[in-house]
C-alpha cells in the first residue's frame, strides 16, 4: 500500500510507523501523530517482513521504525502469520534489508500486547535486537486502553499524542493458546482482562504443541482419539471485536462445509469449504464480527478434528453509567436560612470507561437550595430547586 504522508514527512524523516491492517480505530491515534512520522499500512496479502523492508528503504538512515499491531508473548502479527523467533530467523533477506535501512543504535517500538511476557517475549526480543542491531522496546501487558488494563509505558517515546492515546478505547490483544487451562473438553485463556472458554464437544481439549500446524508452536486443539468433534463453542467474558484467526485441521480434511457463526453479538457467518484450506491452517478475517460474545464452528464433514490459533482481538471499553459504592444520606432536615452541612464522605462514584465530570444530582423537595464548592467538588446550577 502507499505511503499516507502524515504532517508532511520527507524523504528525510527519521520515523516511520508501520501499521497492521486490523487495528481498530487507528485514526484516533493517528489523529494525534507527532510531525515528522512517515507511515504505512500494511497489505494482508504480502509478506509483512517484506514490506517493511520495501517501506523503510525509502527513508534510509532510520532512527525509530514504530510498528502498530496486535501481539502476544513473543509473537508480533502483522500479516496472514504470526512473527515468531523462528520466522525471524528463518527471513534472512527482509531482516538484512531491515537492519541496513536503520542508523547504528536505532529504536524499534512494538506498540503491541504482551510481545516481551513470558519466556518467549524475551527470546524474541532478544532475537530481533541482534538481528537488527537495534534496542527493541515492548511490552510485557496489554498495549492501549487503561480502563482495560492497557498501558503506552514501553521504555521510548510514545509517537501519539496524550490525548490521542487517552482517548484511544481499546487493547490490542491476541488469544494464542499460550498461557491457558485445558479441563477435559474446554480451554480457558484470559488476554487484556478477557476471558475466552473453547469447549469441543467431544474429545480432550489442550494447547500443547502438535507439530507446529497453525503457523505457531502453540495453539488450541482437541484429541479425538476417543472420537470426532462435531461442534464447538468459544465465549468470551465481555465484548470483542474479532478481526482474524487461523483454523486448521489436525486430521485429515474431511469433504464438507465448516461454518462459523456469531451467536452472541454482530457479525456474517463465514464459511470454508474442503477445496480452500488444507490441514496446515487457513486465516479466517470476518472482517464485520464485533461484541462479540459466542460464536460457533460446525461443520458437515464427517471427520472433524478442529485446531485454533492467533485469534486477534479488540477489547472495547463500555460506556457503562458511573457506579455508586458507600452509604448516601436519605434524609436531611435543615433551618431555613441556616447553613448545613451534608456530609457525603461515605460515598464514592467511579467511571470505569474513564469519563470525566461524573454529575451528582441532590434534589430539594421545596424551597431553593444554594450550595458553594470546595473539597475538590465544583457546584453548578445553585440557586435552583425542585
Amino acid at each position: 500500500m502507499s505511503f499516507l504522508r502524515q504532517n508532511h514527512p520527507n524523504t528525510e524523516s527519521k520515523e516511520i510507523l508501520i501499521i497492521a491492517h486490523d487495528v481498530e480505530d487507528q485514526s484516533v491515534l493517528l489523529d494525534g501523530l507527532k510531525d515528522g512520522i512517515a507511515v504505512h499500512h500494511l497489505d494482508p496479502s504480502s509478506p509483512a517482513l517484506e514490506q517493511i523492508a520495501a517501506a523503510t528503504a525509502k527513508f534510509p538512515a532510520i532512527e525509530t521504525l514504530h510498528i502498530l499491531s496486535h501481539g502476544a508473548p513473543g509473537q508480533l502479527n502483522i500479516g496472514d502469520m504470526p512473527v515468531t523467533n523462528d520466522t525471524l530467523q528463518r527471513a534472512d533477506g527482509a531482516i538484512s534489508a531491515i537492519k541496513s535501512n536503520l542508523v547504528s543504535g536505532a529504536k524499534v517500538a512494538l506498540w503491541a500486547c504482551n510481545i516481551a511476557a513470558e519466556k518467549s517475549g524475551a527470546v524474541f526480543i532478544d532475537t530481533l535486537e541482534r538481528l537488527l542491531g537495534a534496542n527493541v522496546f515492548a511490552s510485557s501487558q496489554p498495549v492501549g486502553a487503561v480502563a482495560l488494563g492497557g498501558t503506552w509505558s514501553t521504555g521510548t517515546l510514545v509517537p501519539f499524542s496524550k490525548a490521542s492515546i487517552d482517548s484511544y478505547p481499546h487493547t490490542l490483544g491476541v488469544f494464542d493458546g499460550v498461557g491457558g487451562l485445558a479441563n477435559a473438553t474446554d480451554y480457558t485463556e484470559t488476554d487484556s482482562g478477557i476471558d475466552m472458554t473453547v469447549t469441543f464437544n467431544n474429545g480432550t481439549a489442550s494447547n500443547l504443541d502438535a507439530g507446529g500446524l497453525g503457523g505457531s508452536t502453540d495453539f488450541v486443539w482437541t484429541d479425538v482419539s476417543g472420537g470426532f468433534v462435531s461442534s464447538v463453542t468459544f465465549t468470551f467474558s465481555a465484548g470483542i471485536d474479532i478481526s482474524s484467526f487461523v483454523y486448521f485441521e489436525t486430521d485429515t480434511v474431511s469433504p464438507g462445509d465448516y461454518v462459523f457463526t456469531v451467536t452472541n453479538g454482530t457479525g456474517t457467518t463465514q464459511t470454508l469449504t474442503d477445496a480452500s484450506f488444507t490441514g496446515s491452517g487457513v486465516v479466517v478475517t470476518p472482517g464485520d464480527w464485533t461484541n462479540v460474545t459466542e460464536f460457533t464452528v460446525t461443520t458437515t464433514a464427517t471427520d472433524f478434528a478442529p485446531g485454533f490459533d492467533t485469534l486477534n482481538f479488540t477489547a472495547t471499553v463500555t460506556n457503562n453509567n458511573p457506579t455508586q459504592t458507600g452509604v448516601m444520606p436519605v434524609d436531611l432536615t435543615v433551618t431555613e436560612d441556616t447553613a448545613s452541612n451534608l456530609d457525603l464522605s461515605g460515598l464514592t462514584l467511579a467511571d470505569a470507561d474513564g469519563d470525566t465530570g461524573v454529575v451528582l444530582t441532590l434534589t430539594a423537595s421545596a424551597g431553593t437550595m444554594a450550595a458553594t464548592s470546595g473539597g475538590g467538588v465544583t457546584i453548578g446550577g445553585s440557586g435552583t430547586g425542585t
